[in-house]
């Protein structure tokens, strides 16, 4: 053999060498650096990280690659959770610093203790307001807080928040045996329990809750908090126990239950409002002082609009839905931005404007992160739907947008994702 065929063989040696040397490095590199990131649902099932998510995290070039599929959607699906993943990688706006607040406040959960009730009863609001806030206040505190961990689970892929998550979720199931159907208790389970619903499907899909927890969950939703739906009301109570009805439906796969919703959904807007887009129950609230007419038609929007996103995740597009009457969601959205912007303008109170409850936000309530909790949080779902300046200027100014009931972080979900 020549010299410079063996000076060749030895330069290809050399170089090989030199790759697999530096594949090592890169290898052992990767996998060094994942013990801080999140470990994808399908790429360890055995595994559960304890480490907090950091902003160093969001940065990985691993972060994202692979996270939890949403089988069985209710209010958020997979693409949809793509794109919120998406922003966040672009830091864009409103949505990333939305995603620091949600994350920072996951993290202080790690010795979270659910706070399920044996039996369950709220007191009505206005003859017993310190009742009414000590006997809801469990239910609300907790199905935010899954809500919370279920989104956090879903954008990182870290199975600890699943854990959390589902110790809220199998607490309630296993602990609550009675729900009393007087007072305000079925209204408060109407309101709360979509939060907790929503959780459950955002989770489904982690090895760390168990098949057999996932079906006591299911069957306390199906056996009892379903049956205190309040969907047969007329007025608020009305919308609110729709969305307990729907997101309950999808979640159980009912389709009997889903197709009566939509129905019920489509008479709401035939018989709540008039031709003009107001909610009659509502607007002379407060006794006929109508100071709280502004808050209660916000108080039946919000469940009709969330109501209305479970139906279109699930293929029901109602948001250009019109009665034979000329009603339809838009025109009650248009109606209550116009008030909402300018409350002098709303014809049922001739009181000073300062005594209109909640107009923008909730007096004197904070949401689950900390902020103020919004009245108009829905009006980021509509907003996407219909083009309205009076609406997008209102987001501009009162951003960011959270509820203290049924769903909070809305601006987070809904205020930088296209449809």
């Amino acid at each position: 053999m020549s010299f410079k065929k063996i000076f060749r063989l030895c330069i290809i040696g050399i170089i090989f060498l030199a790759f697999s040397l530096f594949s090592f490095i890169r290898y052992q590199a990767f996998h060094t650096s994942a013990e801080s990131a999140p470990v994808p649902v399908f790429l360890n099932q055995q595994r559960t990280v304890i480490k907090d998510i950091s902003d160093k995290d969001i940065a990985s070039k691993e972060f994202f690659k692979i996270y939890p599929d949403i089988s069985s959607p209710v209010f958020i699906d997979s693409v949809k959770m793509e794109r919120i993943r998406e922003q966040i990688k672009r830091k864009e706006e409103p949505t990333y610093s939305e995603w620091l607040k949600l994350l920072s406040s996951a993290n202080q959960k790690k010795n979270y203790k659910p706070n399920a009730p044996s039996s369950f009863y709220v007191p009505y609001v206005y003859s017993n307001p310190e009742g009414h806030w000590r006997g809801k206040n469990p239910l609300v505190k907790d199905a935010n807080s899954a809500y919370e961990l279920a989104l956090a689970y879903q954008v990182t892929g870290n199975e600890k928040y699943a854990i959390r998550a589902a110790r809220i979720l199998d607490n309630w199931s296993h602990t609550t045996k009675t729900f009393k159907k007087s007072d305000d208790t079925p209204l408060v389970v109407s309101i709360n329990f979509p939060s907790m619903i929503i959780a459950a499907s955002l989770i489904e899909d982690s090895p760390n809750w168990t098949r057999d927890n996932q079906a006591d969950f299911k069957e306390f939703i199906s056996k009892k908090v379903l049956p205190m739906n309040t969907m047969n009301r007329e007025n608020n109570w009305g919308n609110w126990g729709l969305l307990l009805g729907i997101s309950s439906a999808a979640y159980l796969d009912d389709q009997k239950l889903f197709s009566a919703s939509i129905n019920r959904w489509k008479y709401f807007i035939e018989h709540q409002m008039n031709t003009k887009g107001h909610l009659y129950l509502e607007v002379t609230r407060n006794y006929g002082k109508g100071n709280y007419g502004i808050w209660y038609s916000h108080f039946s929007l919000q469940p009709q609009t969330i109501a209305a996103e479970i139906a279109k995740v699930n293929g029901v597009y109602l948001f250009t839905y019109t009665t034979p009457s000329g009603k339809s969601l838009k025109k009650a959205f248009s109606t209550i931005v116009s008030w909402t912007e300018k409350p002098e303008t709303f014809p049922y109170y001739n009181g000073d404007i300062n005594e209109l409850w909640h107009v923008r936000k909730k007096l004197n309530e904070t949401a689950i992160n900390g902020d103020e909790s919004a009245s108009i949080g829905y009006f980021e779902i509509l907003s996407i739907y219909y083009n309205n300046k009076k609406a997008q200027k209102l987001l501009h100014v009162e951003r960011p947008l959270t509820s203290s009931h049924a769903v909070p972080y809305l601006t987070f979900t809904h205020g930088g994702v296209t449809h």
